[in-house]
């Protein structure tokens, strides 16, 4: 059951990549109308990942637009909104027993130059002896705003242990 459950939110991940993209369409530009890059959007993601390993919760948090949305692993419904990104990613991120870290291996900006997608690999480890408890692939949907890149939208499916 595991597994279907698994398979049908990461379905549900790639028609959202799709229907976006047919939206917004992928920019082939190195650099777009915005005259942003790729390599910005990269950089924005490891400055997130930064965030959140430093300052947990507030570090998420502060890369977060006011109307970004979550789908979270493990079967939970989407939720949006700040309080309610909070309640659910605040356990993790605040945890002084967890660490999760990620590192984008991808980016897409589309022809607006306005917004863009990473993805990427994640670990959750334990703090205190780096103990590797979960692992698996996010995606995180970006909006470029007067104050920079914010994720817009995110998600994550777990995978097997390494």
């Amino acid at each position: 059951m595991r597994v279907r459950q698994l398979a049908i939110r990461g379905s549900s991940v790639l028609l959202l990549a799709l229907a976006l993209t047919l939206t917004f369409g992928l920019g082939a530009a190195s650099k777009s109308a915005s005259g942003a890059t790729v390599e910005d959007l990269l950089d924005a993601d490891r400055a997130f990942a930064a965030a959140a390993a430093t300052a947990g919760l507030e570090g998420w948090m502060s890369y977060m637009t006011d109307d970004a949305a979550r789908m979270p692993i493990f079967g939970m419904e989407f939720v949006s909104g700040d309080a309610a990104i909070r309640a659910t990613d605040g356990p993790l991120l605040d945890s002084q027993k967890q660490l999760l870290t990620w590192n984008p291996e991808n980016g897409h900006l589309f022809d607006d130059g306005l917004h863009g997608f990473t993805s990427g690999t994640y670990d959750v480890q334990q703090r205190s002896d780096g103990v590797f408890l979960g692992h698996g692939r996010y995606l995180t949907f970006w909006r470029l705003t007067e104050d920079g890149w914010k994720v817009a939208f995110d998600t994550g499916v777990a995978e097997d242990a390494r």
